[in-house]
């Protein structure tokens, strides 16, 4: 089965495609490690379910869809309406220029063509050799679905993790400079420093900085803003820099609660950093994935 928009579309977007992800697994089998090839067997196997409820909406078939692009946990829904003509089409017991609008909609929806440009899709369909009737297995080759230019409610996903892409960079280099700027000054002394408000914050300030304990307070955060200027380096920085973050948090709270202010702050620039760095921490927070 063959049909064009009126044009071709060479962008896959963000979609699991093999060309674009084999190159990652292809060098397992020969290295004679085929146990790394078990993430491609997982991202299928889980979509199983998607997979059997496509066949049945699309070309209704008891058994599953595999297409060649689509997203690592399986296809969306079809809506009802449009089922038994998406059925009729695919199976050619309707001409493709008999399409209706919505049909129409929905497919350049999220295909991704409402724009200037256009797709040429070709599809083949192989039975598998088990199959019989209406069962079986069921592979089809070049089925595209373009997700480069999003709309709707993707669009407007896409816009929020733009906005937080964005202002977790901002976020990153504000606090870099403040801990580079205030690990320096705790050797070179170039800002003047109020005193503690309270009495006991006083002791605390005297005992660590006549035991030298403040060196490694002031090291650590010079270590952790500069780790911050690199990307590769953000997670190491946040573990550096969340145990500083809860200290300077349970000084002000108990003792110095007037200069709370700058804690709250970087507090919270650490969770606008960390939310774009989260997976970084799965082992630390859930534990190693069976």
């Amino acid at each position: 089965m063959l049909w064009g928009t009126g044009g071709d579309l060479r962008m896959w977007g963000s979609q699991y495609w093999w060309n674009n992800q084999g190159a990652y697994f292809n060098g397992f089998t020969p290295a004679n490690r085929p146990e790394l090839m078990g993430t491609v067997f997982l991202t299928y196997s889980r979509m199983f379910d998607s997979l059997s409820r496509a066949a049945r909406e699309q070309w209704g078939s008891q058994g599953v869809w595999i297409p060649e692009a689509c997203w690592f946990d399986g296809l969306e829904p079809v809506p009802q309406g449009l089922v038994a003509e998406m059925q009729d089409i695919y199976l050619a017991k309707k001409p493709w220029s008999e399409r209706s609008r919505e049909f129409m909609d929905f497919a350049q929806d999220k295909n991704g063509l409402n724009h200037d440009h256009s797709a040429t899709v070709h599809c083949r369909a192989h039975p598998s050799p088990i199959a019989h009737g209406r069962t079986g297995i069921l592979r089809i080759g070049y089925s595209m679905r373009f997700t480069t230019w999003p709309s709707g409610d993707r669009r407007t996903e896409v816009k929020k993790e733009n906005f937080m892409k964005i202002a977790s960079i901002i976020a990153r280099y504000l606090f870099a400079l403040i801990f580079i700027v205030f690990g320096l000054n705790g050797f070179l002394h170039f800002l003047p420093m109020k005193p503690p408000s309270s009495e006991l914050a006083m002791q605390y300030f005297t005992v660590m900085f006549t035991s030298h304990y403040l060196v490694f307070i002031f090291s650590l955060q010079l270590i952790a803003g500069i780790l911050l200027l690199f990307r590769r380096t953000v997670p190491l920085a946040l573990t550096i820099a969340g145990p500083l973050i809860v200290n300077i948090l349970l000084f002000h709270v108990l003792m110095d609660p007037r200069g709370i202010v700058p804690g709250l702050l970087v507090t919270a620039l650490w969770f606008i950093i960390f939310s774009q760095y989260h997976a970084a921490f799965h082992g630390i927070l859930f534990g190693e994935r069976q």
